[in-house]
């Protein structure tokens, strides 16, 4: 699987990661979170759990999903979401 998704891998995850760090390492669009957020940490997940390799070098993308994960207002679904292969 790495093989497949490493070249944009190679690409997206470095605009990914100053897309947050613009944002002083917090979320994708400014301090808050927004519905981009959401879509985009849901996709780094799933990527990391395909790949996880590919985050080696990027430990704040890896914070970023646990950051939105955390939020209160969905500790319900993530507690109560179908398990998935990733």
């Amino acid at each position: 699987m790495e093989t497949t998704v490493k070249p944009a891998a190679e690409k997206y995850l470095p605009m990914f990661s100053h897309m947050i760090d613009r944002h002083n390492n917090q979320f994708i669009a400014g301090n808050r979170e927004t519905y981009a957020d959401f879509v985009v940490s849901d996709f780094l997940y799933s990527l990391n759990g395909m790949a996880p390799k590919l985050f080696d070098k990027y430990s704040d993308l890896k914070e970023y999903i646990k950051r939105v994960q955390n939020l209160p207002q969905l500790q319900n679904y993530i507690r109560n979401r179908p398990k998935t292969i990733v």
